[in-house]
């Protein structure tokens, strides 16, 4: 089992608790483009040190989501899903760190090959991200199917050459087969 879960979190590279409780609705109305779903930003303690995401995020939007009753994504094993979001960042921005993480239990990093957020998510970091101008993030995930049936909290998070929060947001997931839609 725990294999399996961390063939889970190896292949969701392709970090929204509580930051005054404000929930966003990514989106609105589909128009095609994926599911507008309901994030919280996080709060992030790293080695006694508590920062908030330090972006507006808006648009979080994920294709397919196929929500089920109690609001969760459900991920589908065998196919791929993917997060795309936009974003302003308040400061200029010259590299972009990338980590997702899954709560079982506690929340658990992701191993990842790279995490260079600026690598096939769409974001052009060549002269760094500029502050106030919108953003837009696409990661691609697989789903595969040796992968458990469960339900998860998944965080999302991009943070700056000082690891310092730029956007911290998470939403709730389920995964399952595609005969349980």
């Amino acid at each position: 089992m725990k294999i399996i879960l961390v063939l889970f979190f190896i292949t969701l590279i392709s970090s929204v608790l509580a930051h005054g409780k404000k929930d966003r609705r990514g989106g609105g109305k589909n128009k095609g483009k994926g599911e507008g779903i309901r994030v919280k930003q996080c709060s992030i303690t790293w080695y006694g040190k508590t920062s908030y995401s330090t972006a507006e995020v808006f648009d979080v939007k994920i294709e397919p989501c196929n929500r089920s009753k109690r609001g969760q994504c459900r991920l589908i094993r065998g196919k791929s899903t993917s997060i795309t979001f936009s974003f302003k960042p308040k400061y200029k921005v010259e590299k972009v760190k990338m980590r997702i993480t899954g709560k079982l239990g506690g929340w658990l990093p992701l191993p990842m090959d790279d995490d260079d957020g600026c690598k096939g998510t769409g974001l052009d970091c060549t002269n760094g991200l500029k502050a106030n101008k919108k953003q837009t993030f696409k990661l691609s995930l697989p789903i595969k199917t040796v992968y458990p049936r469960l339900r998860l909290p998944v965080s999302i998070e991009l943070r700056n050459e000082d690891n310092t929060n730029i956007v911290c947001f998470k939403f709730p997931t389920q995964i399952i087969d595609e005969s349980e839609i």
